[in-house]
C-alpha cells in the first residue's frame, strides 16, 4: 500500500467520464487532492471513496455528511462547490498521467529511481545528523 501512495502521489489524473477516480482521494483538480485542500470536509463526509461520476450524478451533488454543516465548514462547502461547478463530465474514458516521465508514461525506471533516490536522501540526512568528534586519535 505504500507504494500505491507514492505512486498516486506522483501521478494525476485527466477528468474525462469520472468513472475511475475518486472524488475526494484522487489528484485531479488542483496539485492535491480534495481530500489535502479540505481535510474538515473529508472527515465528516459519508463516503469517502466514492467516484467524481457519482458526485456529479445529481443536483446537488451527491455528497451525504454525517452531520450538518455550519459555521467553517458550510463556507468550505460553498467554497468547493464553486470552485467545481464549471467541470465537465464526457463520455471518454478518464486516464492517469505519470508524472516523472515526459512522455506521462508510467516507467519501472523513472520510479525505481525516484525510490532510489528518497531512500538515499534519507540515509544521507541520518549521517549528517551524527555527533562525531572533529578529530580522532
Amino acid at each position: 500500500m505504500k507504494v500505491k501512495d507514492c505512486f498516486l502521489h506522483l501521478s494525476t489524473f485527466n477528468l474525462h467520464n469520472g468513472t475511475q477516480i475518486r472524488f475526494w482521494e484522487d489528484r485531479w483538480f488542483g496539485n492535491s487532492t480534495l481530500k489535502e485542500q479540505y481535510p474538515s470536509l473529508y472527515n465528516i463526509c459519508r463516503k469517502k471513496h466514492i467516484s467524481v461520476a457519482s458526485v456529479f450524478s445529481s443536483t446537488p451533488l451527491n455528497i451525504t455528511f454525517r452531520r450538518a454543516l455550519v459555521e467553517e465548514n458550510l463556507l468550505k462547502w460553498n467554497e468547493l462547490v464553486m470552485r467545481i461547478a464549471f467541470v465537465q463530465l464526457d463520455d471518454q474514458r478518464d486516464f492517469i498521467k505519470w508524472s516523472l516521465s515526459k512522455l506521462g508514461s508510467f516507467t519501472i525506471q523513472s520510479m525505481y529511481k525516484h525510490l532510489v533516490n528518497q531512500l538515499a536522501l534519507s540515509l544521507n540526512k541520518s549521517i549528517w545528523k551524527l555527533k562525531i568528534p572533529l578529530k580522532s586519535r
